[in-house]
């Protein structure tokens, strides 16, 4: 499976432990890499979740990085995003960018998008979108490369299902629609 992170599971943030930890099952970073399509990436609350809203064409190609992760993993990283209640998988399109002077992104704040080349490398990656959301979220200003700004201490996570789920309950109280 290929999956695209735009977030927290990026190299340097919060929660990217959780795909470096062997326990979890198996991922291999591919690359740094943007999406084909515009999407809107906000981010709310007090944490400044970044959250990709399901509205293509809106908002600005997003940047982030690839993995090809095993089954195990995959299960791992749907129980961090409480999919599907509150993320959503889907499979969009891709283009891994040519890397700066090494095989391995360490740090993707070093690098800028405009700095990074298209290689031509496209492919499906699964992406995870907000399930549903207030319209009023489209409002907020776009961003197109997520970085965790300093002083925002994210709770630590272990891919526990309900963990997650009191951790977005709380923050999303006022961002998820009503069905």
């Amino acid at each position: 499976h290929y999956v695209f992170v735009y977030g927290t599971l990026k190299s340097g943030e919060a929660n990217h432990r959780i795909l470096t930890n062997p326990g979890n099952g198996r991922s291999t970073l591919l690359g740094q890499a943007r999406t084909l399509k515009k999407w809107p990436l906000v981010l709310v609350s007090s944490y400044e979740i970044p959250c990709l809203l399901p509205c293509e064409g809106v908002g600005q190609e997003i940047y982030g990085e690839v993995y090809q992760v095993d089954d195990q993993m995959l299960e791992v990283l749907d129980r961090l995003e409480s999919h599907p209640e509150y993320y959503v998988r889907s499979q969009e399109d891709i283009e891994l960018l040519a890397q700066p002077n090494s095989p391995t992104v360490s740090n993707m704040e070093a690098t800028t998008p405009t700095a990074l080349k298209e290689c031509g490398d496209k492919r499906k990656a699964w992406i995870y979108f907000v399930r549903k959301f207030e319209k009023e979220l489209l409002s907020l200003p776009t961003v197109a490369n997520y970085t965790r700004k300093p002083g925002i201490e994210w709770p630590e996570f272990i891919g526990d299902r309900e963990q997650t789920q009191r951790f977005l309950d709380g923050e999303f109280q006022h961002i998820a629609a009503s069905d």
